[in-house]
């Protein structure tokens, strides 16, 4: 699901996707609460058994729909939006009247994951465990973005009809951490060596050059002077 409804009261996680599950049956009307709880205590034992922290919601009668009388939500606990520390600092600065410098420095905790602490031997290949869960953090999220916006002068019009920005994206190609998984390290023949190595698996992690042209449309006061005095539609 993907929606802004909410966003004030739930947080701005609510602006981006995320997935959910909705568990409806068919009853008969006058079980249908005790079917409800049924469906209630059926989620929590499966959440107590994946060992997920997760809290219950009892949805006030403005969050229901039309045709909903009572409604729980299960809201799971994400350990990937667990950052106690989320700091973006944006900078700008305007050289000359058509020349601007811009840029954002972005700081993160790193994401909870789980560090294995043990290993088992099944049929010879090594299967890595952990005796207790997001134990460990990924290395701490920084990102710098630099851009420049030159704008292009329109001398008919003695404006501006459009800009040309130039940017660099992660502009020090930070390697930052997306996850870390781990498998069975291998020699040089590709044969097993029995022993369990991390790898960490990053995203963009160079600096990428960018640039784009944004065009500027003229307004009605330009392309008419008599506007708003006289609709558009008058002249034509």
């Amino acid at each position: 699901e993907a929606g802004s409804y909410g966003k004030e009261v739930r947080g701005l996680n609510r602006l981006h996707q995320f997935d959910k599950v909705e568990i409806v049956q068919v009853e008969h009307p006058d079980k249908s609460y005790q079917t409800l709880d049924k469906m209630v205590k059926h989620v929590s034992n499966i959440l107590d058994d994946l060992e997920l922290p997760y809290r219950l919601l009892r949805l006030c009668g403005g969050d229901l729909s039309f045709a909903s009388a009572l409604t729980y939500d299960f809201e799971v606990y994400s350990a990937a939006q667990d950052k106690p520390h989320d700091v973006a600092i944006v900078a700008a600065y305007a050289w000359k009247p058509n020349i601007s410098f811009s840029g954002s420095f972005i700081y993160q905790t790193g994401k909870p994951y789980t560090y294995p602490e043990a290993k088992s031997e099944f049929e010879g290949i090594i299967y890595p465990f952990a005796l207790s869960r997001n134990n460990s953090r990924t290395p701490a999220y920084h990102r710098l973005d630099l851009s420049m916006d030159v704008a292009i002068p329109n001398k008919k019009e003695n404006g501006r009809k459009g800009s040309w920005n130039f940017g660099v994206y992660n502009a020090y190609a930070r390697k930052n951490a997306f996850s870390i998984f781990f498998e069975e390290e291998l020699d040089d023949n590709g044969d097993p060596t029995g022993q369990t190595k991390a790898t960490q698996l990053s995203i963009f992690a160079t600096a990428i050059p960018t640039i784009n042209l944004q065009p500027r449309f003229l307004s009605h006061e330009e392309i008419c002077p008599f506007y708003p005095h006289y609709p558009i539609y008058h002249l034509l």
